[in-house]
């Protein structure tokens, strides 16, 4: 099975994860964001590291707790719709973008 590949951008920095053999195809969300709480919680660790944010940066722009960030990020919780929208919006806002799926 080939491994998908979930790219965002950073301005010209191109970050990929590779999803293994064990999560099959990335399915996305109409937000373009993984559904999955584990790939969530990977593009959106990947997503913050990229923009140089830290956790309580991150915490602040979305007005909700670092330890709500953290137990997102570790994939721990599913956030709420509202929370994830919110963590979305802000690293949208950093300049992150939407996640791509490639090949």
């Amino acid at each position: 099975m080939k491994a998908e590949r979930l790219t965002s951008r950073v301005g010209c920095v191109v970050i990929s994860m590779r999803f293994g053999e064990k999560s099959g195809a990335v399915s996305l969300g109409s937000d373009g964001w993984p559904t999955d709480r584990q790939e969530f919680a990977a593009a959106v660790r990947e997503a913050r590291k990229a923009a140089s944010m830290s956790q309580v940066e991150l915490a602040e722009k979305v007005d909700i707790s670092e330890v709500t960030i953290r137990s997102i990020e570790t994939g721990r919780t599913k956030p709420a719709a509202p929370h994830r929208q919110w963590v979305i919006t802000a690293l949208t806002q950093a300049g992150q973008g939407s996640p791509k799926v490639k090949p």
